[in-house]
């Protein structure tokens, strides 16, 4: 049987200014990920960094130095207890998101069934064109929608975004031939978003977790839970 060298090493690609990037897989968030059979997958710094210093015990995690999150450096990591973990502001979390063009921002973090970006933000999952207009003009009343004027729904550039009322919204969207119904999280009295929606779908079971748990998990009725599962609602996901 092969030791995990043989398949962690020929991932690794060591440049000279110190960093080990790791050229197998990347989560959604850009981290090093190493599958072998014994340990499953994990992250692939943090896999080797206790292959020569130790097991890391419960309540740390490891922080990389260099920032690079795709580095399996050991030299380059430092093992810090979870509550101390310094935070990243969230604009640079935002910004490491964006592909900026010379006219629209395409957001490539994660993607909405509709099209839009999404961002956790403030505590809750909302879309990144709504998060760009906070982080860079200011805040949004209740009563207003942040809108497109270049309709490209992943945009997040802060010159092509307004505020204007639902009902203007609805008003431009007609003028520019993109009036729907809306779906899922985008209805006004939406509690779920959809990445929710399939969490719920996902860890369904009759036997281990049912309705009644699920309702509870996420807040909302299990007469909700049940119409997400049998697909009475949201069906567009």
């Amino acid at each position: 049987m092969k030791d995990w060298e043989d398949y962690f090493w020929p991932h690794v690609q060591k440049e000279e200014i110190g960093c080990w990037f790791w050229r197998g897989c990347l989560n959604k968030r850009g981290y090093p990920q190493f599958h072998f059979s014994s340990v499953g997958v994990v992250d692939a710094g943090r896999f080797l960094w206790q292959q020569i210093n130790g097991p890391i015990s419960n309540g740390f995690v490891i922080t990389r130095i260099c920032k690079a999150r795709a580095c399996v450096n050991p030299q380059h990591m430092l093992v810090v207890l979870r509550k101390d973990l310094p935070k990243e502001p969230a604009i640079e979390r935002f910004s490491s998101k964006i592909n900026k063009t010379d006219g629209c921002w395409f957001w490539i973090g994660r993607i909405s069934p509709l099209k839009y970006g999404m961002f956790f933000f403030n505590g809750r999952d909302q879309g990144a064109h709504r998060v760009a207009w906070q982080l860079f003009k200011g805040l949004i009343s209740k009563d207003m929608d942040v809108c497109h004027t270049c309709d490209i729904p992943h945009c997040v550039r802060p010159d092509h975004l307004f505020l204007g009322t639902a009902q203007q919204n609805i008003v431009d969207c007609m003028k520019k031939g993109r009036a729907r119904h809306p779906k899922g999280e985008e209805a006004g009295k939406a509690k779920l978003t959809a990445e929710q929606v399939l969490e719920i779908r996902r860890l369904y079971n009759p036997e281990t977790m049912g309705y009644t748990q699920l309702s509870r998990m996420f807040g909302v009725t299990p007469t909700s839970i049940m119409a997400i599962v049998r697909r009475t609602n949201w069906r567009h996901i």
